[in-house]
């Protein structure tokens, strides 16, 4: 998935969204000419929120590991029973339409005959209307549907708006907010004549509903931590890419959260960036030589965008104790068969390299010392065997 796939995926899985291609498209198939004139809600500050809840439905699974990675869900976990789903699926709808603009009202219209008791929905489907969502869920009863609980949800915010003085985004805050940062719960029970809808007398009682969608989370779901979680996700990401491929992709991530400043060789953060992720529980057994190697070939092409300065990050690397002479000769050859350098700057760094096998040697005295050269003077703990 490219990134800001997740947002885009909410939207186009709404009921807001879906109205608009019901509306204009005759049949069950979508082409082009028509998708391109769907109106999409502003980019704004909330498309985050709408993407950790699309995460949670979508790629909480194995295969999209790296996925996961590449967008920062890593220690996210997995919508997986139907409790947790539903839940997750109305509050997403409610601030789907909302950012949409619309109002409680316009989204009743949208979602009309979807409280209808499963009876009648039997003795009027001639007469509903064809294009409608009343067949979401007709099987089941009206508090339990997807629908009828995005308009609870939807209620929910708007309340929680007003509350705001009309303020929106304040408003969203709260609702994502709620019940311990968990955002909205589906009640234990609901009295649908409450929201102005049903249309039979079970419409004026209390249903149960929490209880009869069942529990959120497996037990296994409950105990397990973030980074039990986050080890799970690289431990996936490792096996689907293997090394080499995992490496490559921990660079991308470094470089995007810490690209380098500027373009005299400040290489600062993403340094810091490679020894925190190297240090982190785990990283350096799943990576192995040759993910290490991949991971510092590819930071050198995307942290580092001027070539001829890519050989001074892999000294200061090895200067702060982080890499051996041995692996500063492989990345070499890497960096050569990737085009990355030049080969007659390869061969004069290969030529280099070799003096760094002494330690008195100081190849960098006339440039700027940096902060995590320090760590020189500690014993150097080798990523790679000789």
């Amino acid at each position: 998935m490219p990134e800001g796939a997740l947002p885009l995926l909410a939207v186009l899985n709404s009921f807001v969204f879906d109205w608009q291609t019901r509306q204009r498209g005759g049949g069950t198939h979508l082409i082009w000419s028509l998708l391109a004139e769907m109106a999409l809600p502003g980019n704004g500050q909330w498309w985050d929120s709408v993407a950790r809840m699309a995460a949670l439905l979508n790629i909480g699974y194995a295969p999209y590991a790296p996925f996961r990675l590449r967008s920062g869900f890593a220690a996210c976990g997995a919508a997986l029973l139907d409790g947790e789903r539903r839940r997750l699926r109305a509050a997403m709808d409610a601030l789907v339409a909302r950012l949409y603009g619309l109002t409680a009202d316009e989204l009743a219209h949208l979602l009309r005959d979807t409280d209808l008791p499963a009876t009648a929905i039997r003795e009027r489907r001639g007469t509903l209307d064809p294009s409608g969502f009343w067949r979401v869920d007709r099987g089941k009863d009206p508090e339990l549907r997807h629908t009828v609980l995005t308009l609870v949800a939807f209620r929910d915010l708007e309340e929680k708006i007003e509350a705001a003085g009309g303020d929106r985004d304040n408003g969203i805050a709260a609702f994502l907010s709620q019940n311990h940062g968990e955002g909205w719960m589906i009640p234990e029970a609901l009295r649908l004549a409450d929201y102005g809808l049903g249309h039979d007398d079970r419409a004026k009682e209390h249903q149960p509903v929490a209880s009869r969608l069942g529990p959120r989370f497996f037990d296994w779901q409950l105990i397990q931590t973030p980074e039990e979680r986050e080890q799970e996700t690289h431990l996936h990401a490792r096996n689907l890419l293997g090394a080499a491929g995992y490496g490559e992709l921990l660079a991308e991530r470094i470089a995007k959260d810490a690209p380098a400043k500027g373009e005299e060789g400040d290489f600062g953060p993403p340094i810091q960036a490679f020894a925190a992720r190297i240090e982190a529980p785990h990283t350096r057994r799943l990576l192995g030589n040759e993910g290490v190697e991949a991971l510092v070939a590819e930071l050198c092409h995307r942290a580092v965008h001027r070539r001829t300065q890519r050989p001074t990050f892999l000294r200061l690397l090895h200067s702060a104790g982080y890499f051996d002479a041995a692996g500063c000769l492989r990345v070499l050859d890497r960096l050569l068969d990737r085009k990355l350098l030049s080969e007659s700057e390869h061969h004069r760094w290969r030529g280099l390299v070799h003096a760094w096998r002494d330690p008195s040697a100081d190849l960098l005295a006339a440039e700027p010392k940096h902060e995590f050269q320090l760590r020189s003077q500690r014993t150097p703990r080798k990523l790679f065997d000789d």
